[in-house]
């Protein structure tokens, strides 16, 4: 199967229409639970479980950020939904510890969604930051009244990044707006199938597709972000084709090889590369996805 998962159980119920949800912890690359509980994902299958939509964050851990109990499981888990007269799914979650129970609410057919736009006017309260430093909601530099996402690393100690869920697409174009500022030391931007930590180093090795910024915006194949200026970068995956490729400003500048077999890009990930600091960072202005799914 393509359906990746931690140490966790997953559970389906079927629809009174017929198709059938699917809650379980797209997670990978954690020591507990061999990949981790920190996000609960929803998918949904209009032919019996032989293809799946969606991919979504249905919960995240509400105590991400305090210490794990000494004793038994944490992070969000343990489903037992049922379908209310309504045709919607209610069933509890449990996050472990003294967090208890909590009661989630799904709407289906918003797991078949093929579109998103991350909103930083709510903070980062679309975005897994937890275990970095430097990731923060800012006023944007031109624009008053509006915000942007600001990475920095101004801990050598500590890494710095971001991690945003979209709906899960074989083919798919993201756009990026963002601007690296003078004396930026380095990023990377992955999209992947699967949600890891923050702080996951080895995500480069794991991504679908993986692009790497260097000091001062250097992009492979010569081109480059100019510091202090705005940029539309745009990433348009294939998966049938294996391969994605990125405009600059409208400008076709890399073909990013597919790592390997995948049910589809859902993942977003930014993360500071320097080495030591970089008090400059990267501002990130909008982010849009369009998505489409295997049928």
């Amino acid at each position: 199967t393509r359906i990746l998962s931690s140490d966790s159980p997953p559970s389906l119920v079927r629809l009174k229409d017929g198709r059938i949800v699917m809650l379980w912890n797209n997670c990978l690359r954690f020591s507990y639970a061999n990949g981790g509980r920190h996000t609960l994902h929803g998918a949904i299958s209009e032919d019996d479980g032989k293809t799946w939509r969606g991919y979504r964050e249905v919960a995240r851990n509400p105590l991400v950020n305090e210490p794990p109990p000494p004793h038994g499981d944490h992070g969000v888990s343990y489903t037992t939904p049922v379908v209310t007269a309504r045709g919607t799914i209610v069933t509890p979650v449990s996050v472990g510890g003294a967090g208890g129970y909590y009661l989630l609410h799904v709407a289906p057919d918003w797991l078949l969604q093929t579109s998103r736009s991350a909103d930083f006017g709510r903070a980062l309260d679309e975005w897994s930051t937890f275990g970095t430093r430097g990731v923060a909601a800012a006023d944007h530099p031109d624009k008053p009244g509006q915000k942007v996402l600001s990475l920095r690393k101004p801990d050598s100690d500590w890494p710095a990044g971001a991690v945003w869920n979209f709906p899960s697409g074989t083919r798919g174009r993201l756009r990026l707006r963002l601007r690296v500022q003078p004396g930026f030391a380095g990023g990377s931007v992955g999209l992947t199938d699967h949600f890891s930590v923050p702080f996951d180093f080895e995500d480069e090795i794991y991504n679908l597709y993986h692009l790497a910024i260097g000091p001062d915006g250097r992009l492979p194949g010569g081109s480059r972000l100019e510091p202090g200026r705005w940029h539309d970068l745009e990433f348009d995956w294939d998966t049938a084709r294996s391969e994605c490729r990125v405009q600059l400003d409208g400008r076709p500048v890399a073909k990013l090889a597919q790592s390997r077999e995948t049910a589809g890009a859902c993942y977003l990930r930014l993360r500071s590369t320097a080495d030591s600091t970089d008090d400059a960072g990267l501002l990130l202005e909008a982010v849009s996805v369009e998505v489409v799914t295997q049928r």
